[in-house]
């Protein structure tokens, strides 16, 4: 944060500034938080192996060194040795009271901050603003506090030159303390207490925080502790975040709890440490308690590693006791099948290097994958738009939803918005609700309001003190709709009956006239995009930046707001003549239309589209409405690229018409496009189609040149004579379906504004690709040997040859044919 206001007070980086906020989201996105915690607790475990009473061999030292650099243990005796401190005691407490002022610490900042602000109810604030700290703090940092603890349990037996003793036992950790003497019982006196704070106590206060949320976590109803302590069950899903107290166990048992077995029994430690690890593993894989999935992937790696430091532990332990009997060495590596401590250790090493980098490569790949080209843009600029706040405001967005049925989507469209538009704030109650009662701040605070039409949002009393609180300040709002019943969703004509009557002109009427139009969450990425960029455009038209004020600009807005429900927001400025006359810069720049619209660097648009060869599509005269939609495609489409449509096919001469088209021009791909909307299948008319389609079937299965690829598009627009297409199921003649008609996934057609995004769809159904990737592979195939690499992979994919023959021979093939035909990212 630091950083981020000093590079924001130099002036310009504005590149800079945004990639510090870019950093700052993927690092939330990322859970890294949570990931930390998961990689310090490895390194508390793997760093304890004093434990289990073994002399670590010299090539599992610096593994050994790593992990307790990554151990958090800043007193330890890596950074200070004890004796510098005064003793063990004196480490002992000074490990487990740092923590506690670093909570002090943090509890004076938010006091003061608190005070700075208001002094009303400060102490009560900053104690709930510190408890995530505080919560934070005690589960990375207890299992290395108690872990110094149980230090002063472990005797090493050391046997003793002089008579009568036969031997004589010091603390492991420090060895010019006896463990008979006064002053070993002085630390285990400290130790007791250190314990009963720092490991008892966070057991217990964890299991009743948990059983305190874990009713309000289960019914997405918020309450000021569940939300102060989100740092504890954030990370897992709703029914499993008992799995928290499970973790904090499962790092105290191991990292020293065993200790309190007898020295004579050490091997026991070990036997019961790997029992305890292989449950937990075999829990974590059944249970999958977490909600993110790389979170769940690294902390099973770890758990695994755990396991496998564990099992390398005990055959080292076995080794070298079996070492001290009077046995010869070779019966030793006959039942171990290691000739020495250090074969044990390498292979170790190796094991854990190659799970930490296949784990760490993974975690790369889909870092890669989820922010490459993954920042909005402005389509008529190619660049990022920039974001203001009005004064006063301190969140671009405010997410009004229900918990019991929009909580998850409001979450996903926060984390979208936050990854793809870096630097805007959107409150969530979850995450940035402090104050129930200060709910209609929250509001007055922000830009614009994204009311998220769910089933009960009307009947849920806080909502409606949110919709109260936008209609008294005029906000503006933007309507989000849940139209799928099974995801909570409901009707916008129900809706629109449950909002109370005082409230419904202002939520579902356009200012401009007519209805609001709602953007529907959608669950295909194309089109949830399509909803996010629709979402964050509102947004810019209703900021300081991209506001209207004069007449000119404000019809041009109102034809993007016909278009797609845009809200205009009226600047409370004064006039350019007005600021001029004051020597003042004029303080907004207005936005047209197209400067708002977004979309990502990588969308495709039927400007970058193309083909090797234009293909074409056939329609059947029995397929109501069929022909108007493919015509609507093919003008998408460059004149130069448009596809072919065949407008000589019908019933009565089917396969012929597609088997003699297909031979004459066998360069060209052959499409049946089926259009499914309410008429589909009725009548005679349905059931002509059903034999046309039955023929298509028939040909595409046969082993003929002339195979034909069937596109469905199914119609969801309700003006357009869309429907469910669970009722296809009954429509549809039931050979059809046993033959596999719905086998391919239909492509859904809905109504504008994501009327573009299915055509996209539907021209890359029937091969449109990119024409940078087609120009990339010509200039391969203009090269003889990877023209011969392509026909023969082509002709091995046909069936033509095989490649393990000792001889090849290639049909020649059309010339035209011989293209490399790269798909998607390939």
């Amino acid at each position: 944060l630091w950083l981020l206001s000093f590079v924001e007070r130099r002036g310009n980086p504005q590149g800079m500034a945004r990639t510090i906020k870019k950093l700052r989201v993927s690092a939330k996105n990322a859970a890294l938080l949570v990931k930390l915690r998961i990689i310090v607790g490895f390194a508390q475990i793997g760093a304890a192996a004093s434990t289990f009473s073994i002399e670590v061999p010299s090539l599992l030292r610096p593994l050994i060194r790593a992990l307790e650099w990554l151990e958090l243990d800043i007193w330890g005796e890596l950074f200070i040795p004890h004796a510098c401190l005064g003793g063990y005691k004196v480490y002992m407490l000074i490990t487990a009271t740092a923590p506690l002022g670093l909570m002090l610490a943090v509890f004076i900042v938010r006091l003061s901050r608190r005070l700075r602000r208001a002094r009303e109810r400060a102490l009560l604030l900053a104690l709930s603003d510190t408890l995530p700290w505080v919560l934070g703090i005690v589960l990375l940092l207890s299992p290395t506090v108690a872990s110094a603890a149980f230090g002063a349990f472990h005797c090493r037996r050391v046997e003793a030159v002089s008579r009568p003793l036969k031997h004589r036992s010091f603390l492991w950790s420090s060895l010019d303390v006896e463990c008979d003497s006064d002053e070993a019982a002085e630390i285990r006196a400290v130790a007791y207490a250190i314990l009963a704070v720092w490991a008892v106590a966070p057991l217990i206060g964890l299991a009743i925080l948990l059983v305190r949320v874990r009713r309000s976590v289960l019914t997405h109803t918020p309450s000021r502790l569940s939300s102060a302590s989100r740092v504890v069950w954030q990370a897992y899903e709703a029914a499993d975040i008992w799995w928290a107290w499970m973790d904090l166990f499962r790092r105290l048992f191991l990292c020293g709890a065993l200790l309190f077995v007898p020295e004579e029994a050490a091997f026991l430690r070990l036997f019961a440490a790997l029992l305890f690890s292989l449950v937990i593993l075999f829990m974590q894989i059944f249970v999958r308690p977490y909600a993110d999935k790389s979170v769940e992937m690294l902390a099973a790696a770890v758990q695994t590693v755990v396991t496998i430091l564990l099992l390398g532990y005990s055959y080292i332990y076995v080794f070298v006791r079996f070492e001290a009997l009077p046995t010869d060495r070779s019966t030793i590596v006959w039942v171990i099948s290691f000739s020495s401590p250090d074969d044990v250790a390498a292979v170790l090493v190796a094991l854990v290097s190659t799970l930490g980098a296949v784990t760490f490569a993974i975690a790369i790949r889909v870092a890669l994958v989820d922010t490459a080209n993954s920042d909005f843009i402005l389509r008529e600029t190619r660049k990022p738009p920039e974001l203001s706040k009005h004064p006063g405001q301190n969140f671009h967005l405010f997410l009004s939803h229900t918990w019991n049925t929009g909580q998850d989507q409001c979450a996903a469209i926060k984390r979208q918005l936050q990854l793809h538009l870096p630097g805007i704030k959107v409150f969530l109650d979850v995450d940035d609700l402090r104050d129930i009662g200060a709910l209609e701040t929250y509001v007055e605070k922000s830009m614009v309001v994204a009311i998220f039409l769910s089933r009960g949002y009307f009947t849920s009393h806080n909502c409606l003190r949110e919709v109260a609180a936008c209609s008294a300040k005029s906000k503006p709002i933007v309507l989000v709709h849940e139209a799928d019943e099974l995801k909570g969703g409901i009707s916008l004509e129900q809706a629109r009956d449950e909002c109370p009557e005082e409230y419904r002109e202002y939520v579902f009427d356009h200012p401009g006239g007519g209805e609001r139009l709602p953007y529907t969450w959608h669950r295909v990425r194309e089109f949830q995009m399509r909803s996010l960029c629709l979402i964050a455009s509102q947004m810019l038209a209703s900021s300081p930046k991209y506001a209207a004020s004069s007449p000119k600009r404000r019809r041009l807005l109102q034809g993007l707001s016909g278009r797609f429900g845009f809200e205009i927001q009226e600047e409370a400025a004064s006039s350019s003549a007005d600021a001029a006359a004051s020597g003042q810069r004029k303080p907004f720049r207005h936005a047209t239309v197209r400067e708002l619209e977004l979309s990502l660097p990588k969308d495709p648009t039927f400007d970058v589209l193309g083909y090797d060869q234009p293909p074409v599509l056939c329609v059947s005269d029995h397929n109501p409405g069929a022909r108007e939609i493919v015509e609507e495609l093919i003008q998408c489409f460059k004149p130069s690229e448009r596809p072919k449509l065949d407008r000589t096919y019908g019933a009565e001469r089917s396969t012929e018409s597609i088997s003699e088209r297909s031979v004459l021009e066998r360069s060209r791909s052959t499409y049946f496009v089926l259009y499914l909307h309410s008429d589909t299948w009725l009548s005679d008319e349905g059931a002509a189609l059903a034999q046309e389609v039955q023929a298509v079937l028939d040909l595409r299965a046969s082993d003929e040149p002339g195979r034909i690829g069937i596109v469905l598009l199914h119609e969801n627009d309700v003006h357009r004579g869309g429907c469910s297409f669970a009722r296809f199921f009954q429509t549809t003649p039931t050979a059809l379906l046993d033959n596999g008609i719905y086998s391919d996934i239909a492509i859904a057609m809905h109504a504008e504004p994501y009327r573009e995004v299915s055509f996209l769809l539907a021209a890359r159904a029937i091969g449109a690709k990119s024409r940078v990737l087609m120009r990339a592979a010509q200039m391969l195939t203009r090269n003889t040997g990877a023209r011969n690499v392509i026909r023969l992979l082509r002709a091995s994919r046909d069936g033509t040859v095989s490649l393990s023959a000792p001889a090849v021979t290639l049909a020649s093939p059309p010339a035209q044919e011989v293209v490399a035909e790269p798909e998607g990212g390939s």
